[in-house]
């Protein structure tokens, strides 16, 4: 299953790379921002084998990326 251009997965995968972080360095950010997700997670989320983060997730996501969440919904 391919991840359509626009999807969530695929706008966390845009901003990892940007970041120039791995999937294991994202975990990590993730964990220290108190989100318990594994490497396996994010690749699922961004690949589209599964549906994106939550809402609540999201907002985690943006701060550990240091970017704003409406990059997200736009």
């Amino acid at each position: 299953m391919k991840p359509k251009p626009n999807s969530t997965g695929t706008k966390i995968k845009i901003a990892r790379k940007k970041a120039g972080l791995s999937r294991r360095q994202l975990m990590m950010n993730l964990k220290s921002h108190g989100l318990d997700v594994t490497e396996t997670t994010i690749f699922n989320w961004e690949s589209g084998k599964t549906t994106g983060p939550t809402a609540d997730y999201v907002l985690i996501l943006a701060k550990a990326l240091n970017i704003s969440p409406k990059f997200f919904w736009s």
